[in-house]
């Protein structure tokens, strides 16, 4: 099965959960920005949750099936358009040979999924088929997706699911206003008490430099008790550093393995996908909490997830 690519929208990227165990190597994990809403796509879509699938930065692709299969759309609102008619998100859309799927226009959100019945079905690459634009690893020829780009999808896991009406009542919203939970890093001696206070009590504005790579916020300066650069350490989605500028800079999906400047703290995990939808002009505030609490928080999301999963199997087994 395949689908054939009109237009490729803004950037379109092949990505899944991410290639693990090569950071020593300088190889970037990647994966997809926000986690949450492409585990819910893949779930929706009968797949395991580490498939293949799109993800769509600020606008969405125009595509053309080739073959029967069926697809579900989550995370950000593109107000996409199936045979010119507007459909939902969060639900299981069946298509045929010669049907169209392409998006109006940014609603909401930052970073759209799409999830193929049998998923994207590139050739992996150190067991991961997630793009990394940088190093041009993965995905589709480790590019974006470009006009007249031929994709391959795999046989669904579960046929059955192609004849199933699921649709889920999730409708998330990302606000302009985001208070962010971290984990104070063990560099934090690195910051004078004013500037931890500066960090933790002030406003920070999202700025337009933002990327897979990182996300540049704009504030007042966070001061350092000397220099703000450091050996190469390592670093992971996340960790926010801040350079001599004084303003934080948060690393995402596509980071690099190691960097140079000190780290103030770590975006917990349950909170790295409100962050990644968030657009460039939100107003950011940091707070801290335990390592108990944020790994307390990924429980229950995990149970949330293991729910709804457990819905999405009644519904396929009728």
């Amino acid at each position: 099965m395949t689908f054939t690519v009109i237009d490729p929208g803004i950037m379109t990227t092949v990505q899944d959960t991410g290639r693990w165990g090569y950071q020593q190597y300088g190889i970037s994990p990647s994966g997809c920005m926000d986690t949450s809403s492409a585990a819910l796509a893949n779930l929706i879509a009968g797949n395991d949750p580490d498939c293949a699938l799109l993800e769509c930065m600020m606008s969405g692709p125009e595509i053309n099936f080739n073959d029967k299969t069926s697809f579900v759309i989550t995370g950000a609102d593109f107000a996409p358009l199936f045979n010119g008619i507007r459909i939902p998100a969060y639900t299981l859309i069946h298509a045929k040979a010669g049907d169209v799927l392409r998006f109006k226009g940014l609603r909401n959100g930052m970073f759209a999924y799409i999830a193929f019945s049998g998923g994207i079905d590139t050739v992996p690459q150190l067991g991961s088929r997630s793009t990394h634009l940088h190093s041009r690893l993965g995905g589709f020829d480790g590019r974006q997706l470009k006009r007249g780009d031929v994709v391959p999808v795999g046989e669904p896991e579960n046929p059955s699911i192609n004849s199933k009406d699921i649709k889920l009542n999730i409708r998330p919203y990302w606000s302009s206003d985001i208070t962010l939970r971290v984990i104070p890093d063990r560099q934090e001696g690195a910051f004078t008490k004013d500037g931890l206070r500066t960090f933790y009590a002030a406003t920070f504005l999202l700025t337009s430099s933002c990327d897979r790579m990182g996300y540049r916020l704009d504030g007042p300066y966070i001061e350092h008790t000397g220099s703000a650069d450091i050996i190469t350490d390592g670093i992971v989605f996340g960790s926010v550093q801040v350079p001599v500028s004084g303003d934080p800079i948060i690393m995402m999906a596509d980071h690099q393995t190691t960097g140079g400047y000190t780290r103030i703290a770590n975006v917990i995990s349950c909170d790295l996908p409100k962050l990644a939808q968030s657009a460039p002009g939100t107003r950011v505030k940091f707070t801290s909490v335990r390592v108990d609490a944020a790994q307390r928080e990924l429980v229950g999301t995990i149970r949330q997830f293991n729910e709804i999963r457990s819905l999405v199997n009644r519904i396929v087994k009728g």
